[in-house]
């Protein structure tokens, strides 16, 4: 009988060992894979258009990016992580601009529609805090705010077409142009619920936002530039500008599905 409440007792202790220990069952390492999404629309710009620069792309449509994402529980209610996003999306502008060539002792007048094609991607650190609510709650599973930072690179190829007049004439301008890199950091935090299945799959459901603090710069440019069009067309400082106020529409806010999967 001693041997028996001897046992009982040790099984008690153990099993609170377990419960002060970090992690699932003993695993802290998770990798997955998130979906980004969100309603498209908020900027009237960020549109497709075709060859002709005709609207193809209606008012309201799906945006979205992915995220490959790695976390490790480091306290009970507490796991940091590192992820990797990547994106492609879009920005259409109107480019206006005239100046005085002394060379040909004319003002030239340039009127172009471009179409910004934009691939970028982002390194994120996460900071996933979870809450604790009648037992639920334990890291990796449960209720979490998640706090993050990191940096965005993205590059563009600007789609244009319009007309040039020289004072000797109109002619018609259609060219590709590519464009230096645009880089900024993103600040990013929001709300979620991890899930564990069958003592190894993770689901994730939640909603994020985020602030990108160089789309600043592009929000209050009025679109002007000193640069020579006879070298420079588009205007690369407005196209840059174009490019970071897209990103900031782009990542204001998402909904996010993912999968994950238990290590060690």
């Amino acid at each position: 009988m001693r041997k028996f409440i001897a046992l009982i007792i040790l099984f008690i202790i153990s099993i609170d060992l377990s419960a002060q220990t970090p992690g699932y069952l003993g695993k802290k390492l998770t990798a997955g894979y998130d979906f980004h999404f969100y309603m498209g629309g908020i900027d009237r710009d960020a549109r497709k258009y075709d060859a002709s620069y005709n609207l193809y792309q209606p008012s309201l449509f799906i945006n979205n990016f992915h995220e490959i994402h790695a976390d490790y529980v480091l306290t009970k209610s507490y796991s940091l992580g590192l992820s990797y996003q990547f994106f492609n999306t879009g920005q259409f502008y109107e480019e206006q601009e005239d100046y005085y060539d002394q060379n040909t002792s004319n003002y030239i007048y340039y009127s172009t529609n471009n179409y910004l094609n934009i691939t970028g991607s982002a390194i994120v650190v996460n900071n996933k805090f979870f809450f604790f609510n009648s037992g639920t709650g334990l890291a990796p599973t449960g209720n979490y705010g998640q706090f993050g930072i990191g940096l965005i690179t993205s590059k563009s190829t600007a789609k244009i077409k319009g007309t040039k007049n020289d004072g000797s004439g109109t002619t018609a301008i259609s060219k590709i142009v590519t464009h230096e890199k645009v880089s900024t950091p993103i600040i990013s935090g929001g709300l979620g619920n991890q899930t564990i299945l069958f003592d190894r799959v993770i689901v994730d459901v939640g909603l994020e936002l985020a602030f990108l603090p160089g789309s600043v710069k592009g929000w209050l440019s009025d679109g002007s530039s000193s640069s020579n069009l006879t070298t420079t067309f588009p205007v690369e400082e407005n196209a840059k500008n174009a490019v970071l106020t897209r990103l900031q529409t782009f990542y204001v806010s998402s909904v996010k599905i993912g999968v994950g999967i238990l290590l060690f």
